[in-house]
């Protein structure tokens, strides 16, 4: 429910894997966006062109990929993948390994991107802070920009937006 409104009815998986606003999508969990643009039923995302749902008009559009689905590459790996690769390189400036799982920071451009990877998987890559990697999106869900903006809030707290070692901190206690 948002604001006393029903969003969206299903079972749990069916919710979580196919949320039919941003809202859902980013009440959810933690989510990462990346702007697109949308144009004849299909958004441009790094290297890939896929499709929209119906309805979503063109103009403007964001992505939104949770941490567990951005999947991380050496800088300039030529692995092909069905993910979109961004364009660019990405520097890790955090890693936390807790259990099996790995919470990453990365710097894209001018902005953090949150990750999370199996333990197993960041030391194979043999990445660690300070390295440069690549970004691929796995099971981006695309959105029209305002609709985005309207339910979540992504353009007020893009800047603001504590940083994840930050939240990482106060969740264990100010400890890491």
């Amino acid at each position: 429910m948002n604001h006393g409104v029903i969003e969206q009815v299903g079972a749990p998986v069916e919710v979580y894997e196919s949320p039919k606003t941003p809202f859902i999508f980013d009440f959810l969990g933690h989510t990462n966006s990346f702007d697109c643009v949308i144009r004849h039923g299909k958004a441009r995302l790094g290297d890939k062109e896929l499709n929209v749902e119906p309805g979503i008009p063109d103009g403007p559009g964001v992505a939104f990929v949770r941490p567990h689905d951005i999947v991380l590459s050496r800088a300039n790996d030529p692995e092909p993948t069905q993910d979109a690769k961004l364009p660019d390189t990405a520097i890790m400036r955090f890693v936390s390994a807790r259990g099996q799982r790995a919470a990453v920071e990365l710097l894209y451009g001018k902005r953090l991107i949150e990750a999370e990877v199996s333990r197993e998987r960041l030391n194979e890559l043999r990445l660690s802070v300070g390295d440069k990697c690549t970004i691929r999106l796995r099971l981006p869900r695309i959105y029209a920009k305002r609709d985005a903006e309207k339910q979540t809030g992504i353009g007020e707290r893009a800047a603001p937006r504590p940083r994840f070692r930050k939240r990482l901190r106060s969740r264990l206690g100010g400890t890491l």
